[in-house]
């Protein structure tokens, strides 16, 4: 009796401290990021429809998942009369947490082509499918799985070099969210195909139910629990990469990217030995993409956008980075995709020389927030800004469906 009687009230004490704490962390205002995925059998993880909470890495921003598991508006499936829909397909850059979301750049340039485009013309409406840490391989399953309900017109392939070349291979691959099966592809006799760990996480894979889901919302509702939570995440994160640079180590004491990281010395472009087999794979997915929307009959963009280092408006920091890597530009991945996308006839844009314009005309950087390391991280809304205004401007110049129009 009086064993339950101590337990009653150490269960007591436990529950009031918690509330204790709870209650002070809302009083000062601490916030955890929110859990905004759920996993998924074909993409490792996705948007969980109806999610929301706050996103603090970069910058503290509300994040609204919608019922159609985008971070976006809701979306009729049936594309109204007159409308000319754009699909935008990408990593964090699109799905772009740190901002509200009508200074996204997909929100920026939706609303460029419809103020350029004559008002009696056909209206643009942008559908926004990126996810943050998703990678090429990802990004071709969401174009042949998710996308074409939605019936665009024009699909745009988007992100950076670390998810169109990092991301595509398990090496490289700095992708924590999981759990799920993330897909990775290897080349075969009849091309590229899933490769044998992919297909057996699939296989084994047992889908969420509705209890992670209330889970994953009790959550981002709570702040003790949310900081349990991130410090579950950041611990399965820390050791991850333990178990990953280690066997990195073990298989070529010093690679390439030990002193400088994969997103620095990526810029060296495919003529890096340690890289040559992740373009040639980020280029066969490319073309994938590209034939799978030329079969549903639209019009296909693959768009590289910059990393932080190639739009760096303090010309000694760029300087500095290129002595470092031993290259004379930081453009050389870029000159490289450029090249592989003309003579497979692929449209295509990229961004970095053209917003490191932008950013050393207004001496600002494009990337990162108060109280973070300048210039880094993600586009801060000036970049978003000037990426959504430029984008627009080269499909309008350039766009055959757009062109119509004008």
């Amino acid at each position: 009796m009086k064993y339950g009687r101590d337990l009653c009230l150490a269960a007591l004490a436990m529950t009031v401290f918690v509330l204790l704490v709870e209650l002070s962390l809302r009083f000062a205002v601490v916030r955890y990021e929110s859990s905004v995925y759920r996993l998924d059998a074909d993409l490792g993880y996705v948007l969980r429809p109806g999610a929301q909470g706050w996103s603090v890495k970069e910058h503290e921003h509300y994040e609204y998942i919608s019922e159609q598991g985008l971070w976006d508006r809701i979306h009729s499936l049936k594309r109204p009369a007159d409308t000319i829909r754009i699909a935008v397909v990408g990593d964090s850059f699109s799905e772009a947490k740190q901002v509200d979301l009508d200074q996204v750049w997909w929100a920026v340039m939706e609303r460029a082509l419809n103020r350029r485009l004559s008002p009696e013309h056909r209206q643009v409406e942008v559908i926004n499918f990126g996810v943050a840490g998703y990678g090429l391989p990802q990004e071709f399953v969401v174009i042949q799985e998710k996308v074409w309900q939605y019936d665009p017109q024009i699909v745009l392939l988007t992100g950076t070099l670390h998810s169109l070349v990092l991301d595509t291979t398990r090496k490289f691959s700095t992708v924590q969210v999981g759990g799920g099966p993330i897909p990775y592809f290897v080349h075969s006799g009849s091309g590229l195909v899933l490769d044998a760990q992919t297909q057996r996480e699939r296989r084994e894979f047992v889908p969420p139910g509705r209890i992670s889901d209330s889970l994953g919302d009790l959550t981002n509702s709570s702040r003790v629990i949310s900081a349990l939570n991130v410090l579950r995440r950041t611990v399965g994160v820390d050791v991850a990469r333990f178990k990953k640079s280690f066997q990195h180590a073990a298989e070529d004491p010093s690679p390439a990217g030990a002193a400088l990281g994969w997103e620095d010395t990526v810029l060296r472009g495919p003529r890096d030995p340690e890289f040559g087999e992740a373009y040639l794979r980020a280029e066969d997915l490319i073309c994938l993409a590209r034939n799978e929307v030329v079969k549903h009959n639209a019009e296909f963009w693959f768009v590289l956008l910059d990393t932080s280092a190639q739009v760096d408006p303090v010309e000694s920091r760029r300087m500095a980075l290129q002595h470092a890597l031993n290259v004379d530009n930081l453009y050389l991945a870029d000159r490289a995709f450029d090249d592989f996308a003309a003579r497979q006839g692929i449209n295509h844009i990229l961004t970095a020389t053209d917003l490191l314009t932008v950013a050393q005309r207004e001496h600002r950087a494009l990337h990162g927030f108060p109280n973070r390391p300048p210039n880094s991280g993600h586009w801060n809304e000036f970049g978003h800004a000037a990426a959504g205004e430029l984008l627009a401007r080269r499909l309008l110049d350039s766009s055959p469906r757009l062109q119509a129009l004008q």
